[in-house]
């Protein structure tokens, strides 16, 4: 029998697997913040760009509330729980278009890789020297703007492990609509990892919040990464490139 989980309260049947996060999501312990930003910002006139989908958490929980969904997930292994979790909601999955690419600055191939294992939440388009790795077709983040029709009330979920920083910036015209909502998982630590250089990852992080002058902006939630030299010596400081994941909410017009 295939299991039957709660998102945000709301009944779904999933694929066998991934059960230890199911039961985690089902008990409101993972990300409740992300889910509070869907149910305020997401209703029937809503068209939503899930960037990240990974195995579908979000993507259901959208699909339930959403006019459409376009869900972009370039991880081959997360692709195919996705399209199986969908084939079980099939009132759901009838408003979902799965994107089998990564969204990137530019159109081509990239590669991927992922510390742990592929079908793992952590997989990236920074960690391209990770022990697994492999090659994702991927769409230029401008041409997104094609999906959405430009009077459309517009809602982007990114969860992207790090690219979020070079992504947002080539985002830009898409958001200039008069009703847009953004939530988006800034990871510090990865790109402090790959790019160690404090300036630069300053200097990116100022870019990726540029597109978003004149909205509303909170931070809707943060997760620390365990203590280290590294991350007291950010806290003593007031830097917060430690943070293992911030969560910030854009809302223009909703």
């Amino acid at each position: 029998m295939m299991p039957s989980v709660a998102l945000s309260g709301e009944p779904f049947t999933v694929a066998e697997g991934y059960d230890n996060f199911w039961r985690k999501a089902t008990a409101g312990r993972w990300e409740p913040a992300t889910f509070e930003a869907i149910r305020r910002c997401v209703d029937a006139d809503t068209v939503v760009l899930d960037i990240g989908a990974w195995i579908g958490p979000t993507v259901l929980y959208e699909a339930r509330r959403a006019r459409r969904v376009e869900a972009f997930e370039p991880d081959p292994k997360s692709a195919e729980m996705l399209r199986r979790n969908l084939a079980l909601n099939p009132a759901e999955a009838a408003k979902v278009t799965v994107h089998e690419k990564a969204v990137w600055t530019e159109a081509g191939q990239r590669t991927m890789g992922n510390p742990n294992a592929p079908g793992d939440s952590m997989s990236s388009l920074l960690e391209t020297a990770a022990p697994h790795a492999w090659t994702v077709d991927c769409i230029a983040a401008d041409s997104l703007a094609a999906l959405v029709e430009p009077e459309a009330k517009l809602f982007v979920k990114m969860d992207v492990e790090g690219a979020e920083y070079d992504i947002l910036p080539a985002l830009a015209p898409l958001f200039d609509r008069p009703q847009v909502a953004v939530l988006i998982a800034f990871h510090p630590h990865v790109v402090e990892r790959q790019r160690p250089r404090f300036a630069h990852t300053r200097r990116m992080t100022r870019a990726a919040f540029a597109p978003f002058d004149g909205f509303a902006v909170e931070r809707v939630s943060r997760r620390r990464i365990r203590p280290s030299i590294g991350a007291g010596l950010a806290r003593s400081t007031g830097l917060w490139l430690f943070e293992a994941k911030d969560n910030f909410l854009f809302r223009k017009g909703v």
